[in-house]
C-alpha cells in the first residue's frame, strides 16, 4: 500500500489482513517495544475476521512488516 505524507506525519502505517484482505490502519504509540535495529513491535487484530497480526514498523518509513 502507498502511504500518504499526512499518514507519515501522524505516525500510522497501513496493512492488509492476509486472511480476509481487510485494510487496517496501525497507529504508532509514543513508547513502543523497540528492537536493536530501532524497529517497533506491534500486535494488531483485524476488525473484520479477528485474525491477530504480528509485525514491526520501521520508524524511518512507517511500513508495517509482518513477522
Amino acid at each position: 500500500m502507498i502511504e500518504t505524507n499526512q499518514q507519515k506525519k501522524r505516525g500510522v502505517a497501513e496493512v492488509t489482513c492476509p486472511k480476509c484482505g481487510s485494510h487496517l490502519v496501525v497507529s504508532r504509540v509514543p513508547n513502543p517495544a523497540a528492537g536493536a535495529d530501532g524497529s517497533e513491535g506491534y500486535f494488531v487484530q483485524c476488525h473484520e475476521c479477528g485474525t491477530w497480526l504480528t509485525g514491526t514498523i520501521d520508524p524511518n518509513d512507517n511500513v508495517f512488516r509482518p513477522l
